[in-house]
């Protein structure tokens, strides 16, 4: 059965990664209903539910799809949303929510995790096998959903490094970065700048997200790009990017200096011949693109 005889349910599909894998599932000929928890006005593919609404059954109010992708969660990059019980709590509300619903439903479903779930302190290469577990109440209740998912016979849970795109939330130090160099400002670094990140573009988690479904897999899978990068490379590829800005230690600790974001992506190659597509210099540009035209 291909992709054109495919109805996916996409939860969070108004978020960073939601838009590219609406748009990419779209494209291989899916037929999309994303799952919306917003007062603004609803495309066609779309419907409002409130995922954490005490009692939902969503059997009850969606038609049985062919797959889901369950991207929605309380994450805490926005400005009025801390990492913190509430937050947590909520998580965990909407995971038991589609949890119960795929359970019914007996369908694949890829859930979105995250390498944040490894110990970042340990500077090995991390795979699947290595232990995860909650630093915060946020990542405590995405790690149980982590569990949750992995229990489900046809579950897939994709443990997603950092993603960037279009629409990332002004909060995050790339995002800020972006636009210090695009104002031809300076980028502040702080501690050593050796803190460690694996950036990931959205188009490919969609395209992760795409190869799941298609071939039905189970399992833990490291989505990442395998090509960690320090905070001073990161800063030397916004300028590099933006052909504005400069960079330089503030002389401030960072808390997280001795951070390594090492996560081993062979699995996703050999199992669904996936890797990411997308070089950071790449996926920078684009971004500034779209900031410029903001």
């Amino acid at each position: 059965m291909g992709m054109d005889d495919k109805r996916v349910l996409i939860t969070g599909g108004r978020g960073v990664v939601g838009r590219a894998v609406v748009e990419r599932l779209r494209r291989s000929g899916a037929d999309i209903l994303s799952v919306v928890h917003t007062a603004e006005a609803l495309s066609r593919d779309e419907v409002r539910l409130d995922l954490a609404a005490p009692d939902l059954d969503l059997t009850a109010v969606v038609a049985r799809p062919s797959a889901v992708v369950h991207l929605a969660a309380a994450v805490p990059n926005r400005s009025d949303r801390r990492n913190d019980e509430a937050s947590a709590d909520l998580t965990r509300e909407i995971d038991r929510t589609l949890f119960q619903a795929c359970e019914t439903w007996d369908v694949p479903v890829v859930y979105a995790s995250g390498c944040a779930l490894y110990d970042n302190a340990n500077p090995e290469l991390k795979t699947e096998a290595a232990e995860i577990g909650g630093a915060t109440p946020y990542h405590a209740a995405k790690a149980e959903g982590d569990g949750l998912f992995q229990s489900l016979g046809r579950g897939c849970v994709a443990r997603i490094s950092s993603p960037y795109g279009p629409g990332l939330s002004p909060l995050s130090v790339l995002s800020k970065w972006l636009d210090k160099a695009a104002a031809d400002e300076v980028l502040e670094i702080w501690g050593t700048g050796e803190r460690e990140q694996d950036f990931i573009h959205v188009d490919d988690i969609a395209h992760f997200a795409l190869c799941a479904i298609e071939r039905s897999v189970s399992g833990v899978f490291n989505v990442a790009s395998g090509q960690p990068v320090t905070m001073r490379e990161l800063a030397a590829e916004i300028v590099q990017a933006a052909a504005r800005g400069t960079w330089t230690l503030s002389g401030d600790a960072d808390p997280q200096d001795r951070s390594f974001a090492r996560f081993d992506v062979s699995k996703a190659r050999e199992r669904l011949g996936w890797s990411a597509a997308t070089p950071l210099e790449e996926g920078l540009r684009r971004l500034v693109g779209t900031k410029a035209c903001r």
